[in-house]
């Protein structure tokens, strides 16, 4: 886990030197994902860059030193996350005599020659990990940048004339000279509507994330801006597990989940320094805990609020205890969010405002105090339909459809005039959910080239949409960001390959029985847990916004909402911000999620992850 930037120039057009100095702020930019290290590496000749920010979890020492060039200097990678399976690969390309000369047992080294044995398609496939890439493979002259199946890791590039550059963050783009500043409105509106930006879009118009599952090849000898390519698609994946279902019992789905989790789980154990868990008390977290080793030392974390309605930390220590795990909580207070909440601009480093960030950030934080790793729950719910909209699919109200609403309203907006933004979302916030089916959902949210899985139901179709969207472009921001914010490796054992294709293999109703979901789940857990640890309602993890920002938020709410302030900036409809929250303060409508997507636009266009004093606005 870590952080890495650079760029692509055209060749000879920069003396080392240079390359060197223009890298360095880009590094330097990533220290809270790497403390641990640092590392670049340049070629005038080739005119490329290459720079790594390090958070040391296996092969502490020199060996594992990034960027890392092979023996024969014909290949230079830097790489963000952790594969699991390094040693059967190790062992695969031993035993096709494809292996170098060993240095150490990193799995960096493991991924470069993989990558030089097989190329980029074939390694990435063989991978069962986390990933961000870029690799220079200097026999081909060609750079590849790569993210993995789902999303867990992030990359970032674009074009800045004729230079390619790129990093986990903006805030690694942010200082190349050149950097282009001004917002998109696509993204702004989304942003304000859902709270996150999704797809391959960003907050600046110039930048793209790439796609999980996706590749960017760039050929010397092709020349011109290449587009991203799938490397992995989640639509054949799912549509080959479906047909290889077998008429099983519940009880064989049961066993099949329960073994893969436990392979999973083992492997994301592994480790040269301290694992623990963030365990909220819910289904996803407990599974995996429950499926952790016996003779693992882990520790478990917890946040917890004195609003009940929002504290699952009760439940998560019983779970803990029945299990023999210890169990660490932080009992958050009003005030740990107001601290907490001016660094969230830097942290994120791209507006985000999914208000869950504030507990994920509190216990990252208090994770690290103990551990340099965690794993958590993410991906069960999309997986394993634990969300009501899965179980009630043949209903006329989905969330989904809420999200749909909001979406087409936020690509409403168009052209330099950002005021059209603000006055469209309003629209939104308005509207009540579209009476859209599946496939409509489906033309209008994932990557245009991924339609829903042949064959499909209802239910399954909206728990792929929520894997293929929701989850990348929200969940594992928020656990990236998080947790890299203060130098936490944070691994999600649902979001293994062999996770997801058991999850489609599984029959849906042995997922979801009426109105509960995450069938199989449950009864894995009821195998050591009490039922009223188990079979109760679903909480979600998050705050008391709506009350906290009448509350202890309002002094920092209100500065940062002033309509004057607004107006100066021109981005947003002042009137329109003003009657919103007027109305939440008074009671007559509570709008917490809405304020607060403004509220984290605001705090980060004013921080130095910003654009800065003058911002534009374009299409």
């Amino acid at each position: 886990m870590c952080g890495l930037a650079g760029f692509l120039v055209p060749p000879g057009s920069l003396e080392r030197g240079d390359m060197l100095a223009r890298l360095e702020p880009m590094t330097a930019a990533l220290r809270e994902r790497g403390p641990d290290d640092d590392g670049a590496w340049a070629d005038a000749d080739a005119g490329v860059a290459l720079g790594f920010r390090r958070l040391a979890v296996l092969d502490l020492g020199p060996t594992g030193h990034q960027p890392m060039v092979s023996a024969d200097g014909q290949h230079v990678l830097v790489f963000n996350g952790e594969i699991y399976n390094a040693e059967a690969l190790r062992k695969r390309l031993e035993d096709e005599d494809a292996a170098p000369a060993w240095r150490g047992h990193s799995d960096t080294e493991v991924l470069l020659a993989a990558l030089a044995a097989w190329g980029p398609e074939a390694a990435l496939e063989g991978c069962d990990g986390m990933l961000a890439i870029a690799w220079w493979d200097a026999a081909r002259q060609r750079l590849v940048l790569a993210r993995d199946r789902f999303g867990e890791k992030p990359l970032y590039y674009g074009w800045i004339g004729t230079t390619l550059v790129f990093g986990s963050q903006l805030k690694a783009l942010r200082p190349f000279e050149g950097f282009d500043t001004r917002l998109s409105a696509t993204a702004l509106s989304e942003l304000l509507a859902l709270g996150w930006i999704g797809g391959d879009r960003c907050i600046y118009a110039a930048i793209h994330k790439l796609p999980p599952g996706h590749l960017l090849v760039v050929d010397r000898a092709g020349g011109g801006r290449p587009a991203p390519k799938r490397w992995w698609s989640p639509r054949a994946a799912a549509e080959q597990a479906m047909r290889a279902r077998r008429r099983g019992s519940f009880e064989a789905s049961v066993q099949d989940v329960g073994r893969a989790l436990s392979r999973s789980v083992a492997a994301r154990i592994r480790a040269d320094v301290p694992v623990g868990v963030l365990l909220s008390g819910g289904l996803d977290s407990s599974s995996v805990l429950l499926s952790m080793p016996e003779n693992a030392d882990v520790q478990t974390f917890t946040i917890g609020f004195a609003e009940a309605a929002h504290d699952e930390s009760p439940f998560a220590v019983a779970v803990a205890r029945h299990l023999g795990r210890e169990a660490v909580v932080l009992q958050a207070s009003p005030r740990d969010t107001l601290d907490l909440v001016p660094k969230l601009a830097a942290h994120y480093d791209e507006p985000f405002a999914d208000s869950s960030q504030v507990p994920t950030a509190l216990v990252a934080s208090l994770a690290r105090e103990h551990v340099t790793v965690v794993l958590g729950g993410d991906g069960g719910d999309e997986l394993f339909g634990g969300y009501a909209h899965h179980a009630q699919a043949a209903r006329r109200l989905w969330w989904w459809r809420q999200a749909l609403a909001d979406r087409r309203a936020g690509w409403g907006a168009a052209g330099p005039t950002a005021v059209r933004v603000q006055r469209n979302v309003h629209a939104a916030w308005q509207r009540p959910p579209l009476a859209a089916d599946v496939a409509a959902l489906a033309a209008a949210v994932p990557a245009p080239d991924e339609a829903v899985p042949s064959g499909a139901s209802r239910g399954r179709s909206l728990q792929w949409l929520d894997t293929v969207t929701y989850l990348p472009d929200d969940l594992l921001v928020k656990v990236d960001r998080a947790a890299m914010g203060v130098g936490l490796e944070a691994r999600c054992p649902f979001l293994a390959a062999e996770m997801f294709d058991v999850a489609w293999r599984t029959p849906d109703a042995h997922l979801v029985d009426g109105a509960q979901g995450k069938r199989v789940l449950r009864a894995l857990l009821r195998r050591r847990l009490p039922t009223e640890l188990v079979d109760r309602p679903k909480q979600g993890f998050s705050i008391p916004l709506d009350a906290w920002l009448r509350g202890p938020l309002a002094t920092w709410a209100r500065d940062l909402l002033d309509p004057s302030r607004l107006r100066d900036q021109g981005l947003l409809d002042a009137s329109v911000v003003q009657a919103t929250w007027d109305g939440h303060v008074s009671g007559e409508r509570l709008a917490g999620r809405h304020l607060w997507a403004v509220l984290m636009f605001q705090g980060w266009r004013d921080s130095p992850a910003g654009p800065g004093a003058r911002v534009e606005c374009v299409a």
